[in-house]
């Protein structure tokens, strides 16, 4: 059986990383993946993506015409679609449907970010539909599960593959050292961890930060700039950029602090947990990863004064 996997590319960031945990899964089972993407492989900065079959389509006027070709010289039986909330996400599927190539939905957050992106909320009901005519439609939390079920979808939770803990990982603490992962933009809050680790500071000067990401956005670039023109932070923050030795950086952490707006299944905080570096982070109930997690400290959304708090007690 041949797969399609739809992705814009191997960029930084969470999809992404699932995607390269479940290629050789997929090879292992036997299955041939190709990978349609919007960008060619120069536009890669994750480490240790596999040397699979990769069919460019470009995101222009003729993206449609160059995903069909692609699927019907391919002979594609299946596809799951990774970009779930994009906005050609609907004509890929519809592209899908006139060549009778059954796909699933690979939700990768929580159902109610639907709600709050406009390409979505103003056509809902195009979207559902899609939704619901998928073969499957994968979620990574119960509550995404039920409100799929609900709207009529084939809908399972089954979590993310993880990576593990690499041979002869060993915890190296640096004492009073915080470590921020993700991407660095609006909904990661990334401003908010320079906040926090400000009112670290007051209280521990030997305090550092790493806030590990790439840097081509423009919030990154304004973080680099604060961070640039602060001789305090100058001297506390390193923000080397990406990296793909992330347990490099877990072994020496102290504290793993999240801040993001909205989650649907954070690799961090179960690299975190495996690590041992207990976590402090805005709280997202519906993450299946927090529910029960001892080394979790669940922080009101925003509220910066206590996740400094949580950390200087940590």
């Amino acid at each position: 059986m041949k797969i399609g996997i739809i992705s814009r590319s191997f960029d930084q960031g969470g999809i992404e990383r699932v995607i390269i945990n479940l290629l050789p899964l997929f090879r292992r089972g036997a299955y041939t993946v190709v990978v349609f993407s919007e960008l060619g492989k120069e536009s890669d900065v994750m480490g240790g993506v596999p040397n699979h079959r990769r069919v460019v389509i470009g995101s222009g006027v003729d993206r449609q015409t160059h995903f069909r070709k692609g699927l019907e010289r391919e002979k594609i039986d299946i596809c799951l679609v990774e970009d779930y909330w994009r906005a050609y996400m609907p004509e890929d599927c519809n592209v899908l449907m006139e060549l009778g190539i059954p796909y699933i939905v690979h939700i990768h957050s929580v159902f109610s970010e639907f709600f709050l992106l406009p390409v979505i909320w103003r056509d809902k009901s195009t979207w559902y539909s899609v939704f619901a005519k998928a073969s499957s439609v994968i979620t990574l939390s119960k509550n995404a599960e039920y409100f799929f079920r609900l709207i009529g979808c084939n809908a399972h939770y089954i979590p993310n593959p993880v990576e593990d803990v690499p041979e002869g990982y060993e915890r190296k603490e640096s004492k009073h050292s915080i470590l921020w992962v993700a991407r660095i933009s609006p909904i990661k809050r990334p401003k908010d961890a320079i906040s926090i680790f400000r009112k670290v500071l007051a209280r521990f000067p030997d305090a550092t930060l790493t806030m590990l990401g790439g840097t081509r956005s423009k919030i990154a670039k304004e973080i680099i700039r604060e961070v640039q023109s602060d001789s305090v932070l100058t001297n506390s923050v390193r923000i080397p950029g990406f990296s793909d030795r992330i347990w490099d950086f877990y072994s020496t952490a102290s504290v793993f602090l999240s801040t993001s707006a909205m989650e649907g299944a954070p690799c961090t905080f179960m690299e975190a947990a495996a690590s041992g570096v207990p976590i402090v982070g805005y709280n997202l109930p519906y993450v299946e990863y927090v529910r029960g997690n001892a080394g979790f400290i669940p922080i009101e959304q925003g509220n910066v004064n206590a996740a400094a708090d949580a950390i200087c007690k940590l």
